[in-house]
């Protein structure tokens, strides 16, 4: 039962994870159509976290965090993190992560650990996360792969390899 309930947090836990990276980078999207509804989806994921309302405090809470101290501390990334319209640009797309004392970028880690491409960009966005974290967190279960070679962000970040 303990087992369960940890699976359950975990889950709402990349739920709330998922809503924080498309809230501080942006939705996910590769076709340039799909710009538009990209660009109304970040500003929608900004008004989820911002505005209180029960479902953010339902995952919240069945993540295990405080919903409004979580919400608080996620406003001011917010206000700190670039306007949705620049991160629509494909610049962001490519930005490379460094980790394992290797780069490449956030598509390529993806192929590499297995691991989906907003999950990756998420949690780079967390603060305390290095890349190596973002890239095994979910991934050391996989055997099939050697995770401890890994990436970093272009030009913004640079990140070196924990000891």
């Amino acid at each position: 039962m303990i087992e369960s309930r940890h699976g359950e947090r975990a889950l709402w836990q990349e739920v709330l994870l998922c809503a924080i990276g498309d809230a501080l980078i942006g939705v996910p999207g590769y076709a340039a159509h799909d710009r538009a509804a990209r660009l109304k989806a970040t500003h929608e994921a900004r008004d989820y976290i911002l505005r209180p309302n029960r479902d953010f405090d339902l995952i919240c809470n069945l993540a295990g965090v405080d919903p409004e101290a979580t919400r608080e501390r996620l406003s001011k990334q917010i206000a700190e993190a670039p306007p949705p319209e620049e991160l629509m640009h494909d610049q962001a797309r490519l930005m490379k992560v460094t980790a394992f004392g290797r780069t490449e970028t956030v598509p390529e880690w993806s192929k590499i650990t297995g691991l989906p491409i907003h999950v990756i960009r998420s949690r780079l966005a967390l603060p305390g996360w290095t890349p190596e974290r973002a890239l095994k967190e979910l991934a050391a279960s996989r055997h099939s792969r050697d995770f401890h070679q890994a990436p970093s962000f272009r030009t913004r970040h640079t990140f070196s390899e924990e000891q």
